[in-house]
């Protein structure tokens, strides 16, 4: 028995699953890539170096085409439509299809037209199925398989959706989590205006996902464990604030020092370079509570977050995922997101996000006393349990078809 991952390149957010996956897959598991990482990917620490007994080899046609399962990050619609062809299990997972700034209008390029309708066509069988990096990935794909069906006000709206938060968790439509009364008013309210709500966890599994829903398994990437350290109590307002990154505008870095500037006692360190960092030491040279630190490697990463308190992600829709969050949670940090973000949307309680760009909305959340956060169930672990048996389970129900 054979399980393939294949991905773009080796990347430090596959790896631990992949790792994980040794666990439980009773067979051979591979890691393979189609492109070597570029200059700036390995000088910021992406390589195969964590990786303990997996030796990540290149893409491999015949094995991908071959292996009793594969799930793979790519558009590869031949390599898919041959396996389903011989009955065997494929994943797709992907981030956001309707990705701004484009959005909608992605559609009216035919050669990606063609392509989402086949992927859509795909999800037909029996053996293919849909992993979306996130419940934005999840909505668009929903949005285009309504549109595909006919449903033109598709083209104008976006459905809204609840869901579980946990690696394989089922995706529904608001109506239906309505009418199955696992909701309360208040989320209900939440879900109306922010497109999307989390299921509380008491009410998992209550509710047996149907049609195209029934091919949706929620996914993410994800990271190596942490440390666990215990933290102190994080004061009313945090000393110490942290951002890790590339300093380019769709991160929102601007809404962050604002934000800190408008509040006391507040000490923000931002760790990087980019295209806009004059900028943002012009602004947070207002008030001078932000302090400006070269670039560190991922593999420094996690030492930071040690010994910072809250860390803020305020990304906009542009981010498919974001890694650093569920990092930032494995260390025991307090984490702020914006909605708009693949994890913070999808991981973090409604209670920790804000709109992108909404300096008013965080001053207020950096202004609020609380504990560390949690990654829960989002682990490489679990993800990585949660995947074998669902291959396993859905395996022998197309068999039985």
């Amino acid at each position: 028995m054979k399980f393939v991952l294949l991905t773009c390149m080796i990347s430090p957010h596959q790896l631990p699953l992949t790792k994980s996956l040794l666990k439980y897959w009773h067979g051979k598991v591979q890691y393979q890539y189609t492109e070597n990482l570029s200059p700036e990917r390995s000088s910021m620490g992406w390589n195969e170096s964590s990786a303990k007994n997996i030796i990540p080899t290149p893409f491999d046609p015949e094995d991908a085409l071959n292996a009793d399962a594969l799930l793979c990050g790519l558009r590869m619609l031949e390599l898919y439509k041959k396996r389903v062809q011989t009955g065997k299990w494929t994943g797709y997972m992907f981030e956001r299809w309707l990705k701004p700034p484009w959005g909608i209008l992605r559609l009216f390029w035919p050669p990606y037209f063609h392509m989402a309708k086949e992927i859509i066509r795909l999800g037909k069988s029996p053996f293919f199925h849909f992993f979306p990096i996130g419940i934005h990935a999840a909505r668009d794909l929903v949005r285009l398989e309504q549109l595909l069906k006919g449903n033109l006000k598709s083209l104008f709206f976006t459905p809204i959706l609840a869901f579980e938060s946990k690696p394989g968790g089922s995706v529904m439509t608001l109506q239906k989590a309505m009418k199955a009364k696992i909701l309360s008013q208040d989320e209900i309210i939440f879900a109306k205006k922010n497109g999307f709500v989390q299921i509380p966890q008491k009410n998992w599994g209550k509710v047996e996902a149907s049609g195209f829903f029934s091919k949706l398994c929620l996914w993410g990437y994800f990271v190596s464990p942490g440390q666990k350290a215990v933290r102190e109590k994080i004061p009313p307002r945090p000393e110490k604030l942290l951002w890790v990154g590339r300093m380019v505008s769709v991160k929102k870095i601007d809404t962050i020092i604002q934000a800190v500037n408008s509040c006391r006692s507040l000490s923000l360190n931002l760790y990087g370079h980019g295209p806009i960092e004059s900028k943002l030491k012009v602004l947070a040279a207002q008030k001078q509570h932000s302090i400006f630190h070269d670039f560190v490697p991922i593999s420094q990463v996690r030492n930071l977050m040690r010994i910072h308190d809250t860390y803020i992600f305020a990304s906009n829709a542009y981010e498919g995922w974001g890694a650093v969050v569920s990092e930032a949670l494995e260390e025991g940090m307090r984490v702020f997101a914006s909605m708009e973000s693949g994890a913070g949307s999808t991981i973090l309680p409604k209670e920790r996000l804000f709109r992108s760009g909404d300096v008013s909305a965080l001053k207020a959340l950096l202004q609020k006393s609380g504990s560390g956060g949690e990654i829960g169930p989002w682990t490489a672990d679990e993800a990585a349990r949660t995947l074998v048996s669902r291959i396993k389970e859905q395996s022998t129900g197309e068999q039985n078809a």
